[in-house]
């Protein structure tokens, strides 16, 4: 008897322990079953999420796309349409029908490019136009970014903006060291230089200044030292369109910025003055082609009949010359006149050399 009840209460345990965990199998298969529903639905949300950001990101990068685009036709950069006889080539046409010829066709340095051509007109310019373009689509992206910033930028942007700097300096290459283009450019420039500086050189030294056609400038415009070189610069500008010499009023005696005048500082602007032209009574200015001998130019803001020469017009004559071996022709041309300006004198040389001896190039840390 007490060995079938002993068997009872054993056989009754056993069956209590597997029912207990029976039921503790059920409990944790639930939890684990929730768990990973509960996992299914935020995978499910943060999948939809992402794919709502993608759609968004999708969406506004086709609308930039599509700026791209319009900007790209309205711009006629597309080179190989019609093979160079479309857009691009009606582009250099247009850039060359705005060039106006300065001053007569004679000895002025037309054909006088260097021997040896390393790259046409057409090469130079579009190769400057894809480095602008390669320039404007860095800026563009780079303000993409800026007003959308956030992560999902990030990445993107830092190696788009790399690629694109890399690029850049590539396309840059070419116009350096690739077959030695910038010595080609530099020594170009420079002969072109010369002939500029010769011919300004011979306009303003004629052999007798009593019978040159003159032009009298006013050196005190009401304005600053750069303004007022910048107005010299359009007397010599429209001087020389003129094929006269140019001449200071009262030979730049009356200067705000040194009591001895222009020449205390800068070397003579020509050999025609006051004293030995034969300066009577100058015509007021009538216009590029007007038969006086002596002219006053006035101020550009009161100026009428201007002529088509002023800045920021260059000659077109040496017009393929610049065009092809500089960014900006006007400035390069107007650069030429203002350098003859600024020619320092002995007096001004021996300053700016005390003056760079005071200063500790070899000592110090220069910001």
């Amino acid at each position: 008897m007490k060995s079938g009840t002993v068997g009872s209460w054993i056989r009754w345990g056993i069956f209590g322990a597997i029912a207990v965990w029976l039921i503790i199998l059920c409990v944790l298969s639930k939890d684990v079953l929730r768990v990973g529903i509960n996992n299914e639905d935020e995978r499910r949300i943060e999948l939809e999420k992402e794919l709502s950001d993608t759609k968004r990101l999708v969406k506004i990068l086709q609308g930039e796309k599509e700026k791209l685009q319009k900007l790209s036709d309205e711009q006629g950069y597309l080179l190989l349409q019609n093979k160079g006889s479309g857009k691009f080539d009606s582009k250099i046409q247009r850039v060359k029908d705005k060039i106006l010829e300065i001053g007569d066709s004679k000895g002025n340095g037309g054909g006088h490019e260097n021997d040896k051509q390393l790259y046409s007109l057409e090469h130079e310019v579009a190769k400057r136009s894809l480095d602008n373009n390669i320039k404007e689509i860095y800026f563009y992206i780079y303000k993409f970014i800026e007003e959308h910033n956030s992560t999902e930028f990030s990445s993107f942007g830092k190696r788009a903006i790399d690629q694109l700097l890399a690029l850049l300096a590539e396309s840059t290459n070419f116009s350096e060291s690739i077959d030695n283009a910038g010595k080609w450019h530099k020594s170009s420039l420079d002969s072109l230089t010369k002939r500029i500086q010769n011919r300004i050189h011979k306009l303003q030294n004629p052999s007798d200044c009593t019978s040159q056609r003159l032009l009298i400038c006013d050196l005190n415009k009401g304005c600053g030292f750069g303004c007022q070189l910048h107005h010299v610069a359009y007397c010599f500008v429209v001087a020389a369109a003129a094929n006269r010499s140019l001449v200071l009023e009262n030979d730049g005696m009356s200067w705000r910025y040194s009591s001895k005048g222009w020449e205390s500082v800068f070397l003579p602007v020509g050999k025609c003055k006051t004293s030995n032209s034969g300066i009577l009574g100058p015509a007021s200015w009538n216009g590029i082609n007007q038969e006086d001998r002596v002219v006053r130019l006035p101020i550009v803001d009161g100026l009428t009949n201007r002529p088509p020469q002023l800045p920021l017009s260059f000659p077109k004559q040496i017009a393929d010359e610049i065009l092809k071996h500089h960014t900006n022709p006007p400035a390069y041309f107007i650069s030429q006149f203002i350098w003859y300006l600024m020619r320092n004198n002995e007096n001004m040389e021996k300053a700016i050399t005390e003056a760079k001896e005071k200063v500790p190039f070899g000592n110090a840390q220069f910001l």
